[in-house]
């Protein structure tokens, strides 16, 4: 009995270890594969365009130098001619040229299916005659071209007359010289192949446009959204999920589209032609870059699975009695290499006794790792994690049911985001917030807290829960001096940079909250609730009124032992009728100078000695005059209010 067990086993084990590796190694290889095509396609593309567009370039260059050093006489109208007659031929894809010399006088070389050519109008001629230095010969710029009726890239040339005057000389290639290109191109590689310029106009493209809009002088190149092909479209939507370049190759970029139909990858590469202008070539497919090939070892991966299910089938039919524990055991493990501890089901007892062993510490395992797994998807990343640990190791620590408990609250929220995001890109908009969040996020977890939640631009964050610290009011304290320093540096370097980044603002309270598991039955999270969540979220906004950083209510520094800091005044939060004290977060930076036992006097003067205290708030000010706090004391005496009492009439 025990030898056909051992022979079941060791037949899952050996051809499940190979089948394993082989595919692994196989998806590797695969993946690697079609990466190293991808990035290949997209260097002929490139290839291809320039071998339209180099040979015109190098032309152009020697026409400008033969015309600069005499060879080519500008007045010799039949060999001119002749001249560019040659050189069309030699380029089958060119349109035509036109010479525009410094007098104005503008000369079209065309083929001789194009009719009419039109003068150039004077106010024109001027304008690029001015701008003929600039003309570079390298990447050409669309437009619209009055000879051929549609649009074209324009290259332009520079060239010096006999006289020392600066002429022009620019040649065209219609974009649907072009796009028959890329249609040959595509059927080759057997991919979708586009070109991209500034983001938004369709240079170049695989298919007919269906669109119905026909370019014109007005418009001459026809946007994504115009080309009448929805997956284009939306090649740089907000949603598109960006994936890491690095694994195409250098200079390659990669975005993913997830759409109902199906998922659609973009590869492309962009090319800067100045003055901001680019070029973006690419191509994009239907489905991940190596899903016909992953399916293929899929079907690899079902073959081997029937080949390993008959092994077992045979060991089965060999012993019978033996294996239906085995196999229970086996189906069980299959589970939780899943993670699906929902759809386990307990092994059975059998009356074979090792067997029946395995399968008792089978199940005790799992109700660990379930215990365990819970756990971790109820805390995730907002928690510390030698918590976590602790948590697992020790699940009694804490009630996952609610329970009451005092805790300190910490809230931040920076000034003036939502604007400032609605003025930004959304890629900048991200970049910004995660690198501001991660080392939030790391100035909480040091000191113990929780992130409960990431609301827009704000942080909610607890300490003293779920584990139980004697301290949270010094360490949530400790945090939001933390937490002050970053953002002053963070948001000034942000400024630096000219992004006007607003300061972050910081409410901290103690006191009494439920804890525990809220939300539904499939989306729980662990969380607090009470009238101590809306004080400390009331302070944080309460900053505005006194152009504050942090604030912390009395119950905070009283039990945090904290003597940096300075009291601003005992505050009827909105809908309440008592008030509580509230003190201002000092660093030691701040509280430097002696002038903070001056202003404590002051204070505690408001209410004793209304004159006294002007006085002295009076003389502080001119000590201070950027100090917010100390100003908003006096204009209250100077208005005849002797009292600290501030009743909010906002949240």
């Amino acid at each position: 009995m025990t030898v056909v067990t051992l022979f079941t086993t060791l037949s899952v084990l050996g051809i499940g270890t190979v089948l394993t590796i082989g595919i692994i190694g196989a998806s590797e290889n695969t993946e690697a594969l079609v990466q190293e095509r991808t990035a290949t396609a997209l260097s002929e593309m490139l290839d291809g365009v320039r071998q339209q567009l180099v040979p015109i370039r190098e032309a152009m260059a020697g026409v400008a130098s033969n015309i600069t050093d005499g060879s080519l006489d500008l007045d010799d109208e039949p060999t001119m001619r002749h001249f560019f007659d040659g050189m069309l031929a030699a380029l089958p894809h060119l349109a035509g040229t036109t010479l525009l010399r410094s007098d104005l006088h503008s000369e079209g070389f065309w083929r001789d299916e194009v009719k009419g050519y039109p003068p150039i109008p004077e106010a024109a001629a001027r304008k690029a005659l001015r701008q003929a230095d600039r003309a570079t010969g390298s990447w050409p710029m669309p437009g619209w071209s009055q000879a051929l009726r549609q649009p074209v890239l324009i290259m332009q040339m520079p060239f010096k007359e006999p006289n020392g005057a600066t002429g022009l000389f620019s040649t065209e290639v219609a974009l649907s010289e072009l796009s028959r290109h890329f249609v040959e191109l595509s059927r080759n590689l057997h991919q979708m192949v586009y070109v991209i310029f500034d983001r938004r106009y369709l240079v170049a493209y695989a298919q007919p446009l269906t669109a119905g809009v026909a370019p014109k002088e007005a418009s001459p190149m026809l946007t994504l959204a115009e080309s009448g092909d929805p997956v284009l479209a939306r090649i740089w939507d907000a949603g598109v999920i960006l994936v890491p370049s690095g694994k195409f190759g250098s200079n390659i970029g990669a975005r993913r589209l997830v759409t109902p139909n199906g998922d659609y990858d973009f590869i492309y590469n962009i090319i800067h032609v100045g003055n901001g202008h680019s070029f973006t070539i690419g191509t994009y497919y239907q489905g991940s870059l190596a899903e016909a090939e992953v399916s293929r070892l899929r079907h690899m991966l079902l073959a081997g699975l029937g080949t390993l299910l008959l092994a077992v089938g045979a060991t089965v039919v060999a012993g019978h009695r033996f294996s239906r524990p085995a196999l229970a055991l086996a189906t069980a493990a299959r589970e939780i290499e899943k993670q699906q501890f929902d759809r386990f089901r307990p092994v059975p007892r059998t009356r074979i006794r090792e067997l029946d062993e395995a399968g008792q510490a089978f199940n005790q395992m799992v109700e660990g790792l379930r215990e365990r797994q819970r756990i971790r998807d109820l805390f995730g990343k907002y928690v510390p994690n030698e918590v976590v640990e602790r948590l697992i190791a020790n699940p009694q620590e804490f009630a996952l049911g609610g329970e009451r408990r005092e805790i300190s609250l910490l809230f931040t929220d920076i000034a003036g985001f939502t604007t400032l995001s609605e003025k930004l890109p959304p890629e900048t908009v991200l970049e910004l917030l995660n690198a501001y969040f991660e080392e939030i996020t790391r100035c909480i977890t040091q000191q113990g807290g929780i992130i409960v939640d990431f609301i827009g631009d704000a942080v909610f964050a607890i300490f003293g829960a779920p584990i139980a610290h004697a301290d949270h009011a010094r360490r949530a304290f400790t945090c939001a001096r933390e937490i002050d320093r970053f953002a002053r540096s963070f948001a000034a370097k942000q400024q630096a940079q000219g992004i006007p980044l607003g300061k972050t603002r910081i409410g901290l309270h103690t006191g009494i909250a439920t804890v525990g598991n809220m939300g539904s039955r499939d989306r729980l999270k662990y969380s607090a609730a009470g009238d101590v969540v809306n004080t400390a979220s009331r302070l944080e906004g309460a900053n505005k009124l006194f152009d504050t950083y942090a604030m912390a209510s009395e119950l905070v520094v009283h039990q945090s032992g904290e003597t940096l800091c300075r009291p601003i005044g005992r505050l009827v939060l909105k809908g309440r009728t008592t008030a509580i004290e509230v003190f201002e977060v000092l660093s030691e930076a701040e509280a430097a100078g002696g002038w903070l036992e001056s202003y404590r006097h002051a204070y505690d003067a408001v209410e004793r000695n209304a004159e006294e205290a002007r006085a002295e708030f009076r003389a502080l000010a001119e000590k201070r005059p950027d100090d917010k706090v100390i100003r908003f004391h006096l204009d209250r005496l100077d208005r005849g209010t002797g009292s600290v009492v501030v009743e909010l009439t906002e949240k």
